[in-house]
């Protein structure tokens, strides 16, 4: 999935790096803001491939998401009437 992912972010980054004065007239923005979102793209795309940036936000996700052990529901009800 990370590498279908990447691949369509370094494709189509690389494509406005190709033709990036056809997107500054397709697209409502500056040529600056073209170079930046085409860098975006393919700088993102890189990351996503070689660093497995998705993976590690994942796993980062879902660890935060773990109660502590022993805390569950009572750890909510005692922060509930703390001043």
């Amino acid at each position: 999935m990370r590498i279908a992912l990447a691949s369509v972010f370094i494709y189509h980054g690389l494509l406005k790096f190709l033709n990036l004065e056809g997107f500054t007239q397709m697209l409502p923005i500056s040529y600056l803001e073209v170079v930046l979102v085409a860098a975006a793209e393919t700088g993102g795309g890189l990351l996503v491939l070689l660093l497995r940036i998705g993976s590690r936000v994942s796993q980062g996700v879902q660890e935060n998401n773990r109660p502590a052990a022993g805390h569950g529901a009572q750890r909510c009800g005692s922060e509930i009437g703390a001043t």
